[in-house]
């Protein structure tokens, strides 16, 4: 994660506890030897925590907590599942960049109300395949909630407003068969290839290589493969005003 806005990757550690420390990246040279400590709003905090695996460790990682910049301004807030409806939001100010000890690093954004399923942050199923995630769909820059349905197999999307969710839009992908699952995982009963990823969901046109479900910004049209070697350039194409090569 980037958590000064400079473009570059930072070292960010946290665990369990209510300090965050990071080293900078210096300008894409390396990491500073110092540490920089922000005090958080809350302890427990680690840079991203699942649920309790259960007694009999064999429940899935479902994130329950998480740092990644839910109001567009490129810093990474502090996200918390409260409970199975809503999600407590602490805005990073940006103020602590090179103070460190210092107070006032994140400010509470408020409790905001979510829709989907069992409300966290992302969720994995029994099969380690992901049916809810987080992705921008609408390329307005603020990251939104994408969640499969498994009674009806389809992908209902939550938009981020800057300030909250607004109420589910369906989105199912012309997957064939029909599949809630966002991010599919090879069944464990392949030894030789479980847990390997064979589908996700991604921004691949800027890449110039292919988009397995091409977003509009209305939903998720046919599937449009373009190539998948260095010396073939997909065609030039606009998707939400943007002109892509």
């Amino acid at each position: 994660m980037d958590f000064n806005r400079d473009g570059f990757a930072d070292i960010a550690h946290a665990s369990d506890s209510n300090l965050l420390e990071i080293k900078f990246n210096n300008n894409g040279n390396g990491f500073s030897s110092d540490i920089i400590k922000w005090n958080l709003p809350i302890g427990d905090v680690w840079i991203r925590h699942v649920q309790d695996p259960g007694d009999d460790m064999d429940d899935p990682p479902n994130v329950e907590q998480e740092f990644m910049d839910i109001n567009g301004d490129g810093h990474p807030d502090l996200l918390v599942r409260q409970d199975e409806h809503h999600w407590h939001i602490w805005r990073n100010t940006g103020l602590c960049i090179e103070n460190s000890g210092a107070s006032g690093c994140f400010a509470d954004y408020g409790v905001w109300d979510v829709w989907h399923s069992d409300g966290f942050l992302e969720e994995v199923e029994d099969d380690n395949d992901v049916r809810v995630t987080m992705r921008d769909m609408n390329g307005d820059g603020l990251i939104d909630i994408i969640a499969g349905n498994n009674t009806n197999d389809h992908w209902y999307v939550h938009l981020n407003t800057g300030i909250g969710f607004l109420a589910a839009i369906d989105w199912t992908p012309p997957l064939n068969p029909k599949d809630e699952d966002i991010i599919e995982i090879e069944e464990k009963s392949n030894p030789k290839s479980a847990t390997n990823t064979k589908r996700t969901l991604a921004d691949m046109t800027s890449m110039e290589i292919w988009d397995a479900s091409r977003i509009t910004g209305t939903g998720l049209t046919s599937p449009t493969i373009c190539a998948l070697t260095m010396n073939i350039i997909c065609p030039a194409r606009e998707i939400n005003g943007l002109r892509t090569k």
